[in-house]
């Protein structure tokens, strides 16, 4: 480890991602009645951007699973 104190450390430039975005919707996900268990699966784009989280939320409070 103390051979690698000799080199320089080069910082990467933090990449800018674009507002997240559904690019594939839901299906039937409006043919759900109240107290059915529903899954959803999407895609979301920047998919590569690590710092992206999903929250899921009804009347402002935070959905548990």
């Amino acid at each position: 480890m103390e051979a690698l104190d000799k080199f320089a450390r080069i910082e990467a430039p933090e990449r800018e991602y674009g507002k997240p975005q559904w690019i594939q919707p839901f299906a039937n996900a409006d043919n759900v009645g109240e107290g059915e268990v529903v899954e959803l699966h999407g895609l979301v784009e920047p998919s590569g951007d690590p710092n992206l989280r999903i929250e899921w939320m009804l009347n402002g409070r935070p959905l548990m699973n």
